[in-house]
C-alpha cells in the first residue's frame, strides 16, 4: 500500500535537532501531505524538497514553541500553496502510476482514484481534508498549523467534505 493513511514521525526533542533526523523521521509524512495537497508525484517531490529547504534554513531558529510537526506542516502548507499556485496544470495523475521514489510504494488503484478526485477540490478544501481524515488531526491542532480559529476550521472542514462526498458520488 503507498501509505496515504500511515506513517507518523517519532518524537524529537527541539535541542538536539540535526537536519538529518528530521528529514529522515520526516520525509515520507511531508511527502505524503504534498502527495495528498498536489495530486502529483512529481509536484509532491518538489514541493518536499523545497520543505526539506525550508526546515534546513529554519532549523537552528526553532524554539520549540509549537511542536516540530506543527511548524514542518506550516512550512509545508505554505510552500505547497505557493508552487500550486505557480503550477496551474495538474492533470496529470499518470506521473503516480509511472512509480514512486524512495521509501514510497507504488499507489493502489483505490489511492489513485482518491487523489484523482481530491484534485478536483480547491486546495483550502484538500489541505483540511488531508490533515483531518488523512493525517488524524484534531480542529485544534489544524487550526494552530492554520492561524485560523478551530470553528471556522470546523465550518470549513464540513463544507469540503461536502463537497468531496458529492465529487464521489459523481464519480461512481
Amino acid at each position: 500500500m503507498f501509505g496515504l493513511f500511515s506513517t507518523k514521525p517519532k518524537a524529537i526533542n527541539h535541542d538536539d535537532l540535526t537536519f538529518k533526523q528530521v528529514f529522515d523521521d520526516y520525509y515520507d509524512y511531508v511527502l505524503r501531505l504534498a502527495l495528498n495537497l498536489s495530486g502529483n508525484l512529481a509536484d509532491a517531490e518538489d514541493i518536499t524538497q523545497e520543505v526539506f529547504i525550508g526546515v534546513n534554513n529554519g532549523l537552528t531558529r526553532f524554539q520549540g514553541k509549537s511542536q516540530l510537526k506543527t511548524w514542518i506542516y506550516r512550512i509545508t502548507i505554505r510552500i505547497a500553496c505557493r508552487y500550486l499556485s505557480k503550477v496551474k496544470s495538474m492533470d496529470n495523475i499518470d506521473d503516480l502510476k509511472a512509480g514512486a521514489t524512495g521509501k514510497a510504494q507504488q499507489p493502489n488503484r483505490a489511492e489513485t482514484d482518491v487523489l484523482a478526485i481530491m484534485r478536483k477540490l480547491p486546495l483550502e478544501q484538500r489541505t483540511l481534508i488531508s490533515l483531518s481524515a488523512i493525517k488524524g488531526l484534531s480542529h485544534q491542532q489544524i487550526a494552530s498549523i492554520l492561524n485560523l480559529p478551530a470553528g471556522t476550521i470546523g465550518s470549513r472542514l464540513h463544507t469540503a467534505r461536502k463537497n468531496l462526498s458529492q465529487l464521489i458520488s459523481q464519480h461512481t
